[in-house]
C-alpha cells in the first residue's frame, strides 16, 4: 500500500462511519458527509479503489476492502483516543474537541498515541 493522505484517511473514516457492516455506501452519501461535490467524492473513491482500499459492489456502491477496513478502524481508533483525551483530561468540550481530534488523528505519532492510551488506562 502507498502512504495515504489526510484527505483519503477522511474518506475511509467516512465510508466506515456510513457503512460499518461493509454492505456499501453511496458516493452521494459520502459527498454529503464530507461536504464535497459528488464529482470530487467520485474521483477520491476511484483513487482509493486503484490503491486497493475500496471496491465497488455490483450496485456501484463503495465497500471497504479488507485493507481499507483495517485502515479505517485504525483511523477511527486514533480519533476516539484523542477525543477521549481532549474531553476527559484537557476538558475540551463540544465541537472544538471533535475538530481538534480530527486534525490530530492524521499527525499524531504512535508513541504519543500509546502514551495517551496508557494515561487513559489500558481499557481504551
Amino acid at each position: 500500500m502507498l502512504s495515504i493522505t489526510e484527505s483519503k484517511e477522511n474518506y475511509l473514516k467516512t465510508i466506515y462511519t456510513l457503512d460499518p457492516c461493509r454492505e456499501g455506501a453511496r458516493v452521494t452519501d459520502i459527498a454529503d458527509a464530507l461536504n464535497v461535490t459528488k464529482a470530487s467524492a467520485s474521483r477520491a473513491v476511484s483513487e482509493l479503489e486503484k490503491e486497493g482500499y475500496v471496491d465497488r459492489s455490483n450496485k456501484r456502491q463503495v465497500v471497504l476492502s479488507e485493507s481499507g477496513f483495517q485502515k479505517a478502524c485504525e483511523i477511527k481508533n486514533r480519533y476516539e483516543i484523542i477525543l477521549l483525551f481532549l474531553v476527559e483530561v484537557l476538558h475540551v468540550n463540544g465541537k472544538a474537541s471533535a475538530q481538534e481530534a480530527c486534525k490530530l488523528e492524521h499527525v499524531i505519532s504512535d508513541a504519543t498515541l500509546k502514551a495517551m492510551r496508557y494515561f487513559l488506562g489500558e481499557a481504551v
